[in-house]
């Protein structure tokens, strides 16, 4: 466009001015150079231009590498707080154990304590009865005497040995407390406390199982899926017996299904089927086929379906894997 303009300018210059041929020389000389000048910005331009095209290109690379490196710090900041997560109810379980050590530990010291003092007792009871004996001894006949000084071994009179004997079984049964009295006193015995000290550190009510229980659930609910994995394996650990304890076991296959870990979801749920009475039976095999389906492995999720019309017939779940495998999803 400025070309044009320039050169319709310039023919109008000539025509107007109806000069000779040298100022027309002169003329179009400046307008070749006014051209010329009109090119070399344009090519500035565009050079410009793709510079500018470059730098674009170079942002969108850097906002591409920034929302990766920001991805990767949100993941790192997840597994921190799952890490300071466990290393808090870890830390929870070492201070009960610590606790019952140094229980079992003064439990321990008061036991050394009372061996010493029967130690101590017997050893002042054999005393005792070395000093009756030497009394009673020193009362003998010439008898007595005369077989000190032979060869022959003394023997002491049987009522001697066994009134001593007596004595000492006296005194051992007095230091017993007497039947139905352990109860009574207030103190717990030593044994007791040794008893106590090595318990199972972790003991859980049904109450407190399944207020745990609703914890983890709203843990995996609010996509804090590492958190209640944590929680629903250490219910497991308190107790295979609950029967909420087949559930957490679900949902432990549920937390790493939702991660997208579905090899360790089919373990998980492969395990809530040695539950015998467990109701997620059904469910769990489904998604142990669910999760072969997200490994692109359709032909072990064919069998895993397929256990699951033959095992569980009168499954919610059967409809919709007979539908699936009429529609040709394998």
């Amino acid at each position: 466009m400025n070309k044009v303009i320039v050169y319709a300018l310039a023919t109008g210059i000539l025509l107007v001015s109806g000069c000779g041929g040298n100022k027309e020389v002169v003329e179009k000389a400046q307008f070749e150079q006014t051209q010329n000048e009109l090119q070399r910005k344009e090519k500035m331009l565009q050079e410009r231009q793709s510079e500018l095209l470059e730098l674009k290109n170079k942002i969108i690379i850097l906002n591409a590498e920034i929302k990766d490196q920001q991805k990767q710090i949100k993941n790192l900041l997840q597994i921190t707080d799952s890490l300071e997560y466990r290393i808090g109810v870890e830390a929870k379980q070492i201070s009960a154990y610590e606790e019952r050590l140094n229980k079992a530990d003064s439990a321990m010291a008061r036991l050394i304590a009372e061996k010493e003092a029967l130690e101590a007792q017997l050893t002042g009871n054999q005393q005792q009865i070395k000093y009756t004996l030497e009394a009673k001894a020193t009362k003998k006949s010439d008898q007595h005497l005369g077989a000190v000084l032979s060869d022959e071994p003394l023997t002491l009179p049987e009522s001697i040995v066994s009134n001593n004997i007596d004595d000492l079984q006296l005194k051992a049964f007095q230091l017993e407390p007497e039947p139905g009295n352990e109860e009574v006193n207030d103190e717990p015995s030593v044994a007791k406390e040794m008893h106590m000290a090595i318990e199972p550190v972790m003991q859980i009510t049904d109450a407190e199982f399944r207020e745990r229980y609703d914890e983890a659930l709203k843990l995996y609910f609010s996509r804090q899926c590492d958190k209640a994995i944590i929680e629903f394996e250490a219910l497991i650990a308190l107790s295979t017996s609950h029967d909420l304890a087949d559930n957490c076991q679900y949902w432990i296959g549920e937390s790493y299904y939702s991660k997208g870990e579905f090899l360790k979801a089919i373990d998980a749920f492969a395990k809530v089927q040695t539950y015998d009475d467990s109701n997620k039976k059904d469910h769990s095999q489904y998604k142990i086929g669910a999760s072969y389906l997200k490994l692109e492995r359709k032909k072990d999720a064919l069998q895993a379906f397929k256990k699951l019309v033959e095992t569980y017939p009168d499954s919610d779940m059967v409809p919709k894997v007979r539908e699936m495998i009429s529609s040709g999803t394998f």
